[in-house]
C-alpha cells in the first residue's frame, strides 16, 4: 500500500521556555517498526512544554530540562493496537499519552 502523508512541525523558544509541536496526517508512528510494517495513524498531534535550568547557548550542549509532553493518536485498521468491534464497525480507536521528563546535562 502506498502511503501519502503530510503534516507540520514547529518550535518556539523564549528564554528558558521551549514549546515543540507537530501535527501529522496519515503518517507512520514514532518508532522504526511502524515504517517497517507500514503501520500508519490517521491523525497524530503532539505538544511538548519544557523549562531549561539555564537558557541554552547557541553551540552549547543541551541544558538540564524539565518538561511535560502530551500526544494524541487516532487508530484505524492500519494502526498497531487497533481492535475491530463487530458491533460498532464505524468506531475508530484513539490513544492518549501524557508524560513528564527530566533531561539531565552536566
Amino acid at each position: 500500500r502506498t502511503v501519502t502523508r503530510w503534516g507540520f512541525y514547529g518550535w518556539y523558544t523564549y528564554s528558558s521556555f521551549n514549546i515543540n509541536y507537530h501535527l501529522k496526517i496519515n503518517d507512520w508512528g514514532p518508532y522504526d517498526y511502524h515504517k517497517d510494517f507500514n503501520l500508519t495513524f490517521p491523525l497524530q498531534v503532539m505538544l511538548d512544554l519544557s523549562y531549561a535550568y539555564e537558557p541554552p547557548k547557541l553551540y552549547a550542549p543541551a541544558a538540564t530540562r524539565f518538561g511535560v509532553r502530551g500526544q494524541f493518536r487516532n487508530l484505524d485498521r492500519f494502526s498497531s493496537r487497533y481492535r475491530f468491534d463487530p458491533q460498532n464497525p464505524g468506531l475508530k480507536g484513539r490513544e492518549w499519552e501524557i508524560k513528564t521528563y527530566v533531561q539531565v546535562s552536566y
